[in-house]
């Protein structure tokens, strides 16, 4: 099947598939070690983002969503890094402490081994940006523009970005998020700014959590 044919819900399933595999691997490739949970997570972090970035980028056929402002994009993805970086920090913050639920089941870096620690920081800062990026804010967004415009493209990214952070200390944070960075790729045309923005909120969050 030609990329271009493939429509936003046969994507999400593909992101289901994904994801699930990703999970599966990691669980097997953790099964060795002495901290099985622990490593899992982080190796399930890393493979997940591996398959969506290379997905994303196999299957984008970019929609024609012209920029609006070509200027100032950079200065625009630092503002929406830092912006909702430390939103996420905040919601995180008062969800877990305030509202007494669980911490999303993200090692804290004081918990692991070296290794891991680069492990992660590496997958929260590189490849979980440039893998969600390419699949949600690139093929799918693309996706959808297509068809239904980017106003629906922009709705629909966000809604299945934070469906794929379901946990109830992430959603809110992922919604404002996913918007932010849907609006970065409106609004400049390009996934580099997005990548950065992303990059920049998940070192806040990994960092003040």
């Amino acid at each position: 099947m030609a990329p271009r044919a493939w429509s936003a819900g046969a994507l999400l399933v593909v992101a289901v598939v994904a994801a699930l595999t990703a999970e599966a691997g990691a669980r097997w490739l953790a099964g060795p070690l002495e901290d099985r949970a622990r490593s899992a997570l982080v190796l399930a972090l890393a493979l997940r983002s591996v398959l969506w970035g290379g997905l994303g980028a196999w299957l984008r056929v970019p929609a024609p969503v012209p920029p609006q402002r070509e200027h100032g994009a950079g200065f625009m993805a630092l503002g929406v890094g830092l912006g909702t970086g430390l939103f996420s920090a905040l919601v995180l913050r008062l969800l877990t402490v305030a509202a007494e639920l669980e911490p999303p089941p993200v090692p804290a870096l004081t918990a692991l081994g070296a290794p891991w620690v680069v492990l992660l920081a590496l997958g929260a800062t590189l490849l979980a940006p440039l893998g969600e990026e390419l699949f949600f804010r690139g093929a799918l967004f693309d996706a959808l523009a297509r068809v239904h415009g980017a106003r629906i493209a922009l709705l629909g990214s966000t809604a299945a970005f934070a469906l794929f952070h379901p946990h109830p200390a992430h959603l809110p944070a992922a919604l404002v998020a996913g918007l932010a960075l849907g609006w970065l790729r409106q609004r400049t045309g390009r996934l580099g700014p997005c990548v950065l923005a992303h990059a920049l909120h998940n070192a806040l969050w990994l960092g003040l959590r």
